[in-house]
Formats: structure tokens, C-alpha cells, sequence
């Protein structure tokens, strides 16, 4: 193409970049920052109507492990590590996890996971479940046991 050429494509591709920028506020007219909290409350709210047990008896769990002097691991898969907001010294890190995957688990510990995307962890998790160990588990929210997973490049 000629440079000539490209120089009347300007208006034209200015005329679409515009009509890109502010597609999703054009529809709403809610600032794009107030419907992200919205969204979010929406969520936890969800979350706190559908999950709350679970949450509940998870809580309770790892207390009594805790209060038992036994380990609670943690191995959750945050995206590229399981443990961003449990570093030491973090808001998330309340000291009473181990943050692992553990090699070995004794009766009474307890393992909260969503690592588990192997056979060789699974099979793990059932050993450790059969000597007493109580597991946790949830979901990935963005890997390979999503619906829709074969989509991910």
C-alpha cells in the first residue's frame, strides 16, 4: 500500500478507535470503575449466599487443627503461584498455614487445595485422605477443570 493510500485511512480508522473507547459506559452511562465495584458486590454477595457453609465449616476445620497442634497446608493456585497474598509478613498470611503442597501429612492435619491437576496429586490427596488427613478442595477459576478449558491458548 501507498503511503498516499494509508493517510485516507486515517478518518476511517480514527472514526472506529472512537467507536471502541467508551463502548461499554455508551451503554450503561455508569463510569466503568463504578460498575467494576458494582459487579463485585455482586459477586461476594453470591458468594456469601451460596458459599457461607462451606466458608463456615472450612473456618471451623482449620481451627481445630490448629487448636490440635496439627499443620494446615495450603496449595492454591492463584494464577502463576499459589501464594501471593500469603507471603510472610502480608495481610493474607496468617502464620497457621504451611504453604505447600506437602511432601508427607500426618492424621489430623489438614490440606486446603485447588492444585490438585495431575494424577499423581490426586492419588496423593487420596492417600493422605485415607490416613486421616482432611482435604479441602475447590476449583481453579481460570485452568484446566473450567468449562470451556479446551478454549484456553
Amino acid at each position: 500500500m501507498e503511503r498516499r493510500n494509508a493517510l485516507k485511512l486515517i478518518p476511517l480508522s480514527l472514526a472506529g478507535i472512537t467507536a471502541f473507547s467508551g463502548g461499554a459506559q455508551a451503554r450503561d452511562k455508569t463510569p466503568l470503575a463504578l460498575q467494576f465495584t458494582s459487579r463485585m458486590r455482586e459477586q461476594l454477595d453470591r458468594i456469601k449466599s451460596t458459599q457461607s457453609d462451606e466458608l463456615l465449616e472450612t473456618s471451623y476445620r482449620v481451627a481445630e487443627t490448629v487448636k490440635s497442634g496439627n499443620k494446615c497446608y495450603i496449595s492454591w493456585d492463584m494464577g502463576h503461584r499459589t501464594t501471593y497474598d500469603i507471603w510472610p509478613n502480608r495481610p493474607g498470611d496468617t502464620d497457621i498455614f504451611v504453604k505447600d503442597f506437602p511432601a508427607k501429612a500426618e492424621k489430623g492435619d489438614l490440606i486446603i487445595t485447588n492444585a490438585a491437576a495431575s494424577k499423581e496429586l490426586i492419588e496423593k490427596l487420596r492417600t493422605f485422605h485415607e490416613q486421616g488427613v482432611f482435604i479441602i478442595g475447590g476449583p481453579r477459576s481460570w485452568g484446566g477443570d473450567c468449562i470451556g478449558s479446551e478454549l484456553i491458548v
